[in-house]
């Protein structure tokens, strides 16, 4: 069952790079354990982690396959200790 799950995971993650062309992540660093993984029709929310330079990244990443339309952002701590997010790509219109 573990190699179903981490098949299922990498495809995940093949698909978000292919979506966003974003290359400032190091996709061979990215994981979802502890993260998770959404559908709601043709929509995925996904939360993946990133370990870069000894320190664990959250990031964020929603799409509508239908419109295709979503975005990437890495998931910060306001000054009140809210999550911020800080957009890294997106093909939203916006109106």
């Amino acid at each position: 069952m573990r190699s179903i799950v981490r098949t299922f995971e990498e495809a995940v993650i093949k698909d978000i790079q292919k979506i966003t062309n974003y290359n400032e992540i190091e996709w061979n660093k990215v994981y979802l354990n502890g993260g998770e993984i959404d559908f709601q029709d043709d929509i995925v929310d996904v939360i993946f982690y990133v370990n870069d330079s000894n320190d664990k990244n959250k990031y964020k990443f929603w799409y509508d396959y239908e419109i295709k339309q979503g975005g990437l952002y890495i998931v910060g701590l306001d000054k009140n200790n809210s999550e911020e997010l800080t957009v890294l790509w997106t093909n939203q219109i916006i109106d």
